[in-house]
């Protein structure tokens, strides 16, 4: 009897030196509490909640993504080994994926762009600055669609009410011989499927 209210008294030290919450039992059983997960988003794990909404995003709407709007596709949120959290968007016409991205969890419910200078494929409206003389009296071409990759000056993703949204901006570094306007923010908002 005296061995057990030893133990008993030991396990309240652990207990309480621990902010009251049981990882896990001695003799392999298991305990209850919001702490027992190891992902559970409290102390150290700043995105640990994250696990709980990991999977497949769909009815997306994008806005200024490039320079439209619209919906379709899906979104992938998925967590790598590293712990960082991969966000991949797929075309509606099941094209493969547009673009991925990682992120580095801020909270359980947010997460910004890391590290920066991703790649990311954006269309802006470009015409080649040789493509006519500046002193030839005509006006300049109208400028076509042009599909570019540039890399992203920054990001956030955060997650509320089963729904995910995903916003960047993008450095515009153009090619020199090109001239090119467009949007240089946009948006994906997608609900869980």
């Amino acid at each position: 009897m005296r061995h057990r209210s030893a133990f008993a008294f030991l396990l309240s030290i652990v207990v309480a030196a621990c902010g009251g919450r049981v990882r896990g039992t001695a003799a392999g059983g298991s305990s209850s509490g919001e702490g027992d997960h190891p992902d559970a988003g409290s102390g150290g794990d700043a995105g640990g909640g994250w696990s709980d909404v990991l999977g497949v995003y769909g009815d997306c709407s994008f806005a200024q993504f490039g320079v439209g709007s619209g919906s379709g596709g899906t979104l992938t949120l998925s967590r790598d080994p590293s712990g960082t959290l991969v966000v991949t968007y797929a075309l509606p016409y099941d094209a493969g994926p547009a673009f991925s991205l990682d992120f580095a969890a801020t909270s359980s419910t947010s997460a910004t762009l890391d590290p920066t200078g991703q790649p990311i494929p954006w269309e802006a409206f470009c015409f080649g600055s040789n493509v006519m003389p500046s002193d030839s009296g005509l006006p300049p071409p109208d400028p076509v669609p042009t599909q570019l990759t540039l890399g992203l000056a920054s990001g956030a993703l955060t997650y509320d009410a089963r729904t995910v949204y995903l916003s960047v901006v993008v450095d515009p570094a153009f090619d020199a011989d090109v001239e090119c306007e467009g949007n240089t923010a946009g948006s994906i908002t997608c609900s869980k499927q």
